[in-house]
């Protein structure tokens, strides 16, 4: 696969999934907003909630599909279907035994389900309830195998536009059934409905596009293919453990500091956000990672890093556009959809702003470090981040409430994450020093700082008399702010020259497609 062809299949990836991700995420305000309306507080706390356990359960799929995914892209280079079809019958092998322990896993968990939430909701319900959460996710892991051709051959707009597809159909069906219907029952049911549905199209069209790939080849037994996908799936779990650590313990810590279920729904509100604009990034982060992937095949340190940076620019600049958007609209959005009493303090949410901001910033190296499995480099760094994490989030949330909590457990995903993985994988994969890689971060960091201080500024003031209006004005604001101060200070910077002739090429590239 020629550079063009890996340049192109990414932007049109990104494309493709940031419009699917804008609609996932107009969707899941929906049907957050639904249930909020017509189920109350209480479900949407218990549905947060669940949605942590759920990921929790999930640290291990999520290990194995990018260990997975990096051996794909060799015999997907060279077309080579016999191969693919082995590797792709001992994943799906895997997948089979992931569903089972899934349910298994969340039967015990089931059982002690009352020693995570306080509610006034039956027990009985609540352990239903959590049956048909585990259930879609079990009905996800028996059908998901083929999506991963996608990811390895950079076709992630495919699995992008089935997970669209699905989710149009089912979240606005689970949106009706629970304001019609008021029931949480069946709004749990679309969500298997939509696994299903997504992954079936995903795997029709490998099917069609990969003549003869199949994952049901009998009587393979590759014990080469099984010891590398474990070598890199080993250092990857432990990794895993401590994202989901830092990302789900926070809704623990706040059900059991802070009181009540009810909380968690108010954190949720404002995580539903964040968890968007990670979504949206998500989509550039996967096709990075499949375009990485791909040319780190040729081992050419000096592309590879050229690669990377010009990543690296483009995803700071969007996160600073976001988060400086973030920081002026959330609270009027927050009191306009789910209404003024849901608001957390401004303290708490300019430190989700702040978290959100450095989750972003490490999207470029984490894709790296997932492209090329190299996840043994910081697997002990990990390790720490996650222990102090939870150690942080719990002094801070039992002496300094919200505020506490949420900073105890920023601080180490800034010193783990931000400085020591950055500075850990630039130096293995591309020989580059501690001195230039802070001084990298710092120019990053004080740049964002500058530009959202004066978006802030720029709209604090600013009321209408309307929710509305304010969010419209302020976000306006706020991009062009953002934008402005952000082309005076980079248009020097030679990677944001090549950006603009990259947008440039591509573009010049559509509209030579099309008239052909």
């Amino acid at each position: 696969m020629n550079q063009k062809s890996r340049t192109y299949n990414s932007i049109i990836n990104s494309i493709v999934g940031i419009v699917g991700a804008i609609f996932t995420v107009a969707l899941n305000f929906l049907v957050r907003i639904a249930l909020v309306r017509a189920l109350g507080e209480e479900i949407n706390g218990l549905h947060s909630l669940f949605h942590t356990i759920i990921n929790i359960m999930g640290v291990v799929e999520i290990s194995l599909s990018t260990a997975m995914i990096v051996h794909l892209y060799a015999p997907i280079e060279r077309a080579d279907h016999k191969e693919l079809s082995k590797i792709l019958s001992f994943y799906n092998k895997i997948y089979i035994f992931l569903a089972f322990g899934v349910l298994v896993v969340g039967g015990v968990l089931n059982l002690f389900l009352g020693a995570f939430i306080t509610t006034d909701i039956p027990m009985v319900n609540a352990h239903f309830y959590f049956f048909l959460f585990t259930f879609s996710v079990f009905a996800g892991y028996l059908t998901y195998t083929y999506r991963l051709v996608l990811f390895g051959a950079q076709q992630n707009r495919i699995s992008s536009l089935a997970t669209l597809v699905s989710e149009i159909v089912f979240r606005g069906l689970a949106a009706v059934l629970a304001i019609v219907f008021k029931s949480y029952a069946l709004f749990l049911l679309c969500f298997v409905g939509e696994k299903l549905l997504g992954n079936l199209i995903s795997a029709i069209y490998v099917k069609r596009k990969y003549k003869g790939v199949t994952c049901w080849v009998r009587g393979e037994n590759n014990e080469e293919i099984r010891n590398d996908i474990m070598n890199t799936v080993k250092p990857l779990f432990v990794t895993r453990i401590a994202d989901i650590v830092q990302s789900s313990s926070q809704s623990i810590l706040i059900s059991v500091l802070l009181g009540s279920i009810a909380i968690v729904g108010y954190y949720g509100n404002y995580t539903l956000v964040t968890g968007a604009v990670g979504l949206l990034f998500s989509q550039l982060g996967a096709a990075f990672t499949s375009s990485f992937g791909n040319l780190a095949i040729k081992n050419d340190k000096s592309k590879m890093y050229d690669a990377f940076k010009k990543t690296d620019f483009i995803m700071v600049s969007i996160a600073i556009v976001i988060c400086s958007g973030f920081v002026a609209c959330i609270q009027d959005f927050i009191a306009l959809a789910f209404g003024s009493q849901f608001l957390l303090e401004e303290a708490s949410v300019f430190i989700l702003m702040i978290t959100m901001l450095i989750t972003l910033v490490n999207i470029p190296a984490v894709s790296v470090q997932n492209a090329t499995g190299r996840h043994d480099a910081d697997v002990k760094l990990m390790i720490i981040q996650a222990l102090c994490s939870v150690v942080g989030g719990f002094i801070g949330g039992y002496f300094f409430a919200m505020e506490g909590l949420l900073l105890g457990m920023l601080i180490p995903l800034f010193a783990f994450t931000t400085l020591g993985k950055n500075i850990i994988i630039q130096k293995r994969l591309f020989n580059k020093n501690c001195t230039a890689v802070l001084g990298h971060l710092i120019t990053n960091l004080l740049k964002s700082g500058v530009i959202i201080v004066s978006v802030v500024l720029a709209t604090i003031f600013i009321n209408t008399g309307s929710l509305l209006l304010n969010i419209l004005v302020k976000g306006i604001i706020s991009v062009l702010v953002s934008i402005t101060m952000l082309v005076v200070m980079s248009f020097r910077n030679k990677y944001f020259k090549s950006t603009v002739n990259l947008v440039k090429s591509f573009v010049t590239s559509v509209l030579g497609r099309k008239k052909a």
